[in-house]
């Protein structure tokens, strides 16, 4: 290797020595800037100039390569000189904090590990709706900054992301409402990052919601009913997709338990399918009385689902966990609005419809409120009532399948209000 001391190294000469490489096969030019305190210039056969910089720490020689002209410029390159012979003074061997840094982004996660790890450690042991987050994250997150290191992530991408989630809606079906889920779960997931030391600080600090959600009020008009009911066979749902929807009008359960509901969970006998607590927003078990309807319903899935653990399996999955995924409901209503022929609505609006159904028939507000599972208020309802109110749940249910029956067939029903 030829050594050369040269004056202070300036941008022509440095140009000047790339013109005059050695041959090939021979190494590589050295030149030593004077006065520069080992700091010096590679020139490569290839004609490739490297900055360096040679210092000795504890009693032995080393050697420091800072980066190649002219990507990097001869001013910056002084400048990590400037800053390697500090940290020298410091006791820091700056070759090997610059490995340690390489080493620490190669071993960094990214935001599809991090996004990985949020799921098996945090949100399966943590949370009944584990699989919304999963559907989330593969949709919306990964997809767009996946590949990313969780640590090189800022607020400014993950506005971004979420903006994309707004903008890709319509007016009659805004996207905002899924871009405040989405951002709530990146919010948990970077928190979760740092409380388990993946990152330092979480870049979701002020994040504000990208939409401002109202109330939710639409529900189905007897005509829209029909319509719906009528028409999914005109669309191309597929058939799991299609008593999914149904069934989820005709017990006024949510759609995410309807999604996940398993066959285990029915007992056709005694007319009654018990949502494990597990499974249910409150934690609690609940029994949901089966009507006519229903059982019609069930029978049509049975036929389905063949030796499936589902009452709903995707037709597009062809793993042991299969289940039809709830994310997949608005978006197969959504595309089939057309055929439909009704106005924007979402699976949850036929719950809201079948409570509304129901309470124009006069069911009482408590029953519908059993029958909808909602956690009851006050101490009287949360500590002493341990009544069950099966009775009055079968009652209300079987009314309103009776009710939907006549919606559909045109006929009057035998109504007997509660």
């Amino acid at each position: 290797m030829t050594r050369k001391h040269s004056s202070r190294l300036t941008d022509s000469k440095i140009k000047g020595l790339m013109k005059r490489p050695p041959s090939k096969g021979k190494p590589p030019m050295v030149f030593f800037e004077a006065g520069g305190q080992g700091f010096g210039i590679r020139i490569h056969p290839t004609r490739k100039a490297t900055f360096f910089l040679d210092y000795r720490f504890d009693e032995r020689k080393r050697n420091l390569t800072i980066g190649s002209y002219p990507q990097l410029t001869l001013r910056r390159a002084r400048d990590e000189v400037v800053k390697a012979l500090a940290q020298i003074e410091d006791g820091v061997d700056p070759g090997l904090e610059r490995k340690n840094i390489k080493q620490a982004d190669r071993d960094a996660i990214s935001v599809k590990e991090l996004a990985g790890e949020y799921i098996e450690k945090y949100a399966k042991p943590e949370k009944k709706s584990w699989r919304k987050d999963q559907e989330m994250l593969n949709r919306d997150v990964i997809p767009t900054i996946g590949t990313r290191k969780a640590r090189d992530i800022r607020k400014r991408d993950i506005v971004a992301l979420l903006d994309r989630i707004v903008e890709r809606g319509t007016p009659k079906q805004p996207c905002g409402a899924m871009a405040n889920r989405v951002r709530a779960l990146i919010i948990t997931m970077f928190k979760f990052a740092v409380q388990r030391d993946i990152l330092d600080t979480s870049p979701c600090v002020y994040l504000s919601k990208p939409h401002k959600e109202k109330a939710c009020e639409r529900d189905l008009a007897k005509a829209e009913i029909k319509a719906f009911w009528k028409g999914l066979d005109n669309t191309g749902m597929a058939d799991s997709t299609k008593l999914a929807l149904k069934f989820i009008l005709v017990t006024g359960q949510r759609p995410g338990e309807v999604a996940s509901a398993e066959w285990s969970e029915v007992d056709i006998k005694k007319k009654c399918w018990e949502i494990p607590s597990d499974k249910t927003k409150n934690g609690r078990t609940h029994r949901v009385p089966l009507s006519i309807l229903a059982l019609e319903l069930l029978k049509e899935a049975k036929q389905n689902s063949g030796d499936s653990r589902w009452l709903f399996p995707s037709p597009f999955r062809k793993l042991e966990d299969n289940r039809i995924a709830e994310g997949s409901l608005p978006h197969a209503v959504h595309k089939a609005l057309p055929e439909l022929g009704v106005d924007h609505f979402t699976p949850h609006d036929l719950r809201r419809t079948a409570t509304t159904q129901m309470t124009e028939a006069e069911v009482s507000l408590l029953t519908v409120s059993k029958i909808l599972n909602h956690t009851a208020q006050g101490v009287t309802s949360q500590v002493y009532d341990k009544y069950s109110y099966y009775k009055e749940k079968q009652q209300a249910l079987s009314l309103w399948s009776r009710k939907l029956n006549a919606i559909l067939t045109g006929e009057k029903a035998k109504v007997v209000n509660l």
